[in-house]
């Protein structure tokens, strides 16, 4: 049973690791937010065009 809570730790450890990574990449290369004034403004609208009807 120990062995098997070390390997969910280093299993744990690994994604975390590689999903830091993943995601320093990508905000290198496109970046991970909006502007502010976009996301003052709203996604929707600036993103997809989108509008909310009441």
């Amino acid at each position: 049973m120990i062995a098997q809570f070390k390997d969910v730790g280093a299993v744990f450890v690994y994604c975390a690791i590689v999903t830091f990574i993943i995601l320093k990449a990508v905000d290198l290369v496109i970046g991970l937010r909006v502007s502010p004034e976009v996301e003052v403004e709203g996604l929707d609208i600036n993103l997809h065009g989108e509008t909310v009807h009441d």
